[in-house]
């Protein structure tokens, strides 16, 4: 399977909810555990769940990876 790359989308605040929401629904009790989890400091990942940062491929891949989540249904969260 050929991964693909995701460039910046449009989710608004109700759709990053969900991305938001999967974090919990896998078990993380917090945003840090999860940002430790995948590699990546909790102000980044604050970044990224609001909507100001955009993760680069290698770090969609884990954060996909973690959530049980395909690149596709990733991107329509972020």
């Amino acid at each position: 399977m050929e991964a693909t790359i995701l460039e910046p989308g449009t989710a608004t605040p109700c759709v990053r909810f969900r991305l938001k929401a999967r974090i919990f629904e896998v078990g993380y009790r917090t945003f840090q555990d999860f940002a430790t989890k995948v590699g990546m400091h909790p102000v980044m990942l604050s970044k990224v769940l609001n909507g100001h940062l955009f993760p680069g491929p290698s770090l969609q891949r884990r954060i996909a990876e973690e959530l049980g989540l395909t690149l596709r249904e990733l991107r329509e969260l972020l």
